[in-house]
């Protein structure tokens, strides 16, 4: 589902959830763009990707925060793509915001 969002590819035959309240990939960047949850510029990835690349065991350990009202919260994930790692990472960044405001 994220390699296909990131070949520019529709997501709307994806489901939107996973299991109830659990947003997919589809669903975390609707529910983004709905509440207004921005993505922050500063992602961490934990290795450079010219040396990641050479390494045929690379894993990208990427940490992704997200901006909701004046709260910041990161997501975190591990791929051996960095591109599919970061979009990870998003997703679970918006789902810790919705998560923890619909808990209040």
């Amino acid at each position: 589902m994220i390699q296909d969002a990131l070949d520019g590819k529709s997501l709307s035959r994806d489901p939107r959830f996973h299991a109830k309240g659990i947003p997919s990939y589809r669903g975390a960047v609707e529910l983004a763009r709905v509440y207004g949850i921005e993505r922050r510029p500063d992602i961490q990835i934990s290795t450079s990707l010219r040396d990641a690349y050479l390494n045929p065991h690379r894993v990208f350990h990427v940490v992704c925060k997200v901006r909701f009202c004046k709260r910041s919260v990161c997501g975190a994930a591990e791929h051996p793509d960095a591109y599919i790692a970061m979009e990870r990472a998003y997703q679970n960044a918006v789902r810790q915001i919705l998560f923890f405001d619909h808990l209040k």
